[in-house]
């Protein structure tokens, strides 16, 4: 039960009211607001899920306009039966189903993309391409090349291995012995 949308965000209030409080209107304001935001982060998590595992199946999605509750009729329930009548009868929908927001077309799935400037970085697909393109490392290296090949950056040599400065040292010493 406490898994069931609004069950745990109205326990408050069934508890000031049961117990006589007088402030059960506020209480009630406060799970009202509570419900509608669970309600808001389960939708968000419904969307994500259905990306994740129904479109990228190849399955019709169907996008109907819920926002206005007086045009039910016309921008809900007349799409949505005839998009069920035709799938009873094998027919194709009425309605356009939705284009794949996962990767836009199937082929574009498998495009690999490289990424000279971030050390030959291989991304698969266009939507790992893109937000690698929007990473703040993709952003940092691009700025640094921008700023080598300005001249307002300059490369700086390797640095020196230990072996090489004790090697350096101990001619130096050798070098004072003979002296």
């Amino acid at each position: 039960i406490s898994q069931a949308i609004g069950f745990k965000e109205f326990q408050p209030y069934l508890k000031a009211k049961e117990e006589g409080s007088p402030y059960t209107t506020t209480v009630l304001a406060e799970c009202i607001e509570q419900l509608k935001v669970g309600t808001r982060q389960y939708a968000k998590r419904q969307i994500t899920w259905i990306r994740n595992r129904i479109v990228p199946r190849n399955i019709p999605v169907y996008k109907l306009d819920t926002t206005d509750v007086t045009q039910w009729p016309v921008n809900v329930t007349t799409p949505a039966m005839s998009i069920v009548s035709a799938f009873l009868r094998n027919d194709p929908s009425p309605v356009p189903a939705c284009i794949s927001q996962v990767d836009g077309e199937n082929g574009a799935k498998k495009i690999k993309n490289m990424c000279e400037p971030c050390g030959n970085r291989e991304f698969v697909g266009l939507v790992q391409w893109h937000e690698h393109l929007r990473s703040k490392s993709h952003r940092f290296h691009m700025k640094r090349l921008r700023l080598l090949e300005t001249g307002q950056l300059f490369e700086r040599p390797p640095p020196k291995k230990a072996k090489d400065k004790n090697a350096s040292d101990q001619l130096t010493s050798v070098d004072k012995a003979k002296e």
